[in-house]
């Protein structure tokens, strides 16, 4: 499962988080986990 990477904490962390974003975000949307758990939200949220 993909989880954001925050290394330093306060301010730092935050300006890694806006350096790192993209690249995070394409992470996260590629991990298969992510994709299952999204595909079985849709099929099941009218339920």
């Amino acid at each position: 499962m993909a989880n954001p990477v925050v290394p330093l904490p306060g301010i730092g962390g935050w300006r890694f988080l806006q350096k790192t974003l993209d690249r995070q975000q394409a992470s996260f949307a590629r991990d298969p986990v992510n994709a299952r758990d999204l595909a079985y939200f849709k099929d099941n949220i009218a339920k």
